[in-house]
């Protein structure tokens, strides 16, 4: 873990390097030409290259290397997976969230390739993509190590699902991103224990015969009400009429449809064999129940998780170790946020081989973003410094007393701030207004902005230094 703070603390221009500087893109040129665009990138976010790069020189540059058909955007991705797979290098465990993200991109007359998205009345098109990002036993993110694209037909498919073959139908993806993670981690020759967490969009007989025969380790939210072998039950009826364990409580965070709380949640647990079709089973898992219990809000339908997992389930502090490593989830999804808001993925215009390749650089600045506004969450009172350069919280400082005309009320001087105190003024310099107008603490798209505004500061300070 120390290795992994000492690579973070950096300037977008040493940041990109530890993300890209190993990429294998065919020569030294490109690989410095594409390290060049993510700490463009990471100063100043954007989906379009026009809104991103500021001189002629660099605008061209980006275009020939995204458009380069000798540098695929798989070679880019592997050598951010490598970089991830490193910062994971000597820690005990390290959970693995996957999801999958629909992108809708500008394709009026279908003719940069991409493939149709939404339903048949909107018409949109855009590519479907899986990712694969990881965070430590705390729910720090690490970076992303696994994705897959790919863009749906615009014929309908008539074969219904069940009847269709693993290869024929989209859930392919997810083992397909998972042994994209598995071939990372060995690339880089780190050998750290993996937890995936999936969704319940993972709940089919293909996956969990995987999570039944793999070495590492898998969680899955389950879909559906599969039948029990040897029993005369249905999943749902056998876990529940287990006695409870306990109750814990998890820290849900606001959703579409769903107020942020800390809920109040029963676990129940036991050993399930599973009758799969198609020659797959049966085969045993242990399931966790977990059922919230008198913390619903008003108008909202109670927390209820049924996992299934390949981890022994013990006991009581086993099953509250399986809810807890799911609900890092979620990080996913964050990133997704990061990356469609802040980092504006789907403003770009460029055709589709292109795009994946512009879109990776993006993915990599998201989750410098969500790894930032984490630990200001949740590891506040750590110096700045753990993420910040000197020059990027000087930086700050500066920008925060040109607009303030005075520096932040719990500036001390003299004394390093605390990441939360440092990313609360970033977020400032982004249009962050407080916790009581803001409803929180600061989110992914002001902390997005003040970091573009900081990075420009920082870049120019350490001009100055330079030419002294």
């Amino acid at each position: 873990m120390k290795n992994s703070t000492a690579q973070t603390r950096m300037l977008p221009a040493r940041w990109a390097v530890d993300e890209f500087g190993a990429a294998d893109l065919g020569n030294a040129i490109r690989t410095a030409r594409l390290v060049a665009m993510a700490a463009r990138a990471a100063e100043t976010p954007g989906g379009r290259l026009t809104s991103v790069f500021n001189t002629r020189a660099a605008l061209e540059g980006a275009y020939r290397l995204v458009e380069n058909d000798a540098v695929p955007d798989k070679d880019i991705a592997e050598a951010a997976h490598a970089a991830c797979a490193r910062r994971c290098a000597g820690l005990p465990l390290v959970l693995v969230p996957m999801d999958g993200c629909t992108l809708t991109l500008t394709d009026t007359t279908a003719a940069k390739g991409f493939g149709k998205v939404g339903t048949a009345e909107t018409r949109a098109r855009g590519i479907e993509v899986m990712n694969a990002i990881a965070v430590t036993p705390e729910g720090t993110p690490l970076g992303l190590c696994g994705q897959v694209w790919w863009t749906r037909r615009d014929e309908p498919v008539s074969i219904p699902s069940h009847r269709r073959r693993l290869h024929e139908k989209e859930t392919r993806y997810w083992i397909k991103g998972f042994d994209e993670v598995n071939a990372a981690f060995v690339a880089a020759g780190v050998t750290t224990p993996r937890w995936f967490q999936v969704d319940a969009g993972a709940d089919f007989r293909e996956w969990l015969s995987l999570a039944y025969g793999t070495e590492h380790h898998i969680t899955v939210r389950a879909a559906q009400d599969r039948c029990i072998d040897e029993a005369d039950a249905r999943l749902w009826e056998f876990v529940g009429a287990r006695a409870p364990l306990g109750r814990i409580e998890v820290k849900v965070p606001r959703g579409r449809k769903r107020k942020q709380r800390r809920a109040e949640i029963e676990l129940k647990s036991c050993p399930v064999t599973l009758r799969l079709p198609g020659g797959l089973g049966p085969v045993t898992l242990w399931a966790v129940l977990a059922t919230e219990v008198e913390t619903t809000p008003q108008a909202e339908e109670p927390i209820e998780w049924l996992l299934l997992t390949n981890m022994d389930v013990k006991g009581f502090d086993d099953a509250q170790l399986v809810v807890y490593a799911y609900s890092q989830r979620w990080r996913v999804e964050d990133f997704h946020k990061s990356w469609k808001s802040v980092c504006r993925v789907e403003d770009s215009q460029l055709e589709v081989t292109a795009f994946k390749s512009w879109a990776t650089i993006l993915a990599s600045v998201a989750m410098r973003i969500e790894r930032l506004k984490h630990l200001a969450r949740n590891e506040p009172e750590k110096p700045a410094t753990v993420e910040l350069s000197d020059v990027e919280v000087e930086a700050t400082l500066v920008l925060y007393r040109s607009y303030n005309d005075r520096p932040p009320k719990d500036y001390v001087e003299g004394r390093v701030p605390t990441i939360a105190q440092a990313v609360n003024w970033i977020a400032e310099l982004g249009g962050y207004t407080g916790p009581k107008r803001s409803h929180g603490p600061p989110g992914t798209i002001v902390i997005g902005r003040g970091l573009a505004r900081m990075e420009i500061a920082a870049q120019v300070l350490t001009g100055i230094a330079r030419r002294r």
